[in-house]
């Protein structure tokens, strides 16, 4: 498996941040629980398409809302710093259109992303941290459902590989228990079994969480 320079550089730069940001004070944890919506999408390169084509399919691509919930723990590594690894239920799904008919893809995944976490604004509450960290995604089910000549059909989708994996920037705001974090996984494995296209799953998050 080809891993892409920006994730390895993602790793690189967790694993260097995590060894300057020790302290006396690290080993704190805490954990809790978080749920919103997805915004996803995907993106083809042409490989045997031409860049017309390529361009005309992705424009014929809308995102569709999805869910998206599950656990964190975050590990303190000093007073700005921490890791924050997470355990992620998501349904992600978007829609594509053409001349004849629609058709309504949604890929349900668990997704593990490893944040690096820092502090930007704020020690108490409420305070502001950025996060970033490699992601990687495990396809769970696919459906298809289309909408043809009034009417709707669905599916099983055996077109998308069964691993994913990305970087993943995002914001959290913390307020006493309650949190609010919007983050944007930046696909970086081609999700297709089909040698003829190639496409990257890129997906929008918010998501309101408690913690424990």
């Amino acid at each position: 498996m080809n891993i892409s320079r920006t994730f390895l550089a993602t790793i690189l730069l967790l694993m260097t941040g995590a060894a300057a940001a020790r302290t006396p004070k690290t080993g704190s944890i805490e954990y809790g629980i978080k749920a919103g919506l997805n915004f996803s999408s995907i993106i083809y390169s042409h490989n045997d398409l031409t860049d017309e084509s390529a361009s005309d399919l992705n424009h014929s691509i809308r995102p569709r809302a999805g869910f998206a919930g599950g656990l964190f723990l975050n590990l303190s590594l000093g007073k700005q710093y921490s890791i924050q690894p997470e355990l992620i239920y998501a349904h992600k799904s978007w829609r594509v259109k053409d001349f004849t008919e629609t058709t309504f893809s949604q890929v349900d995944c668990l997704d593990i992303p490893l944040f690096f976490k820092y502090i930007l604004i704020g020690i108490g509450s409420p305070k502001l941290s950025m996060l970033l960290g490699p992601s990687v995604s495990f396809k769970l089910n696919a459906t298809d459902e289309m909408s043809l000549a009034g009417r709707r059909l669905s599916a099983p989708n055996t077109d998308y590989k069964n691993l994913d994996y990305g970087v993943v920037l995002g914001f959290e705001l913390i307020m006493g228990h309650y949190l609010i974090d919007l983050r944007y996984n930046f696909g970086q494995a081609d999700i297709t079994k089909s040698g003829a296209t190639s496409a990257t799953n890129q997906t929008l998050s918010t998501m309101l969480g408690y913690r424990l």
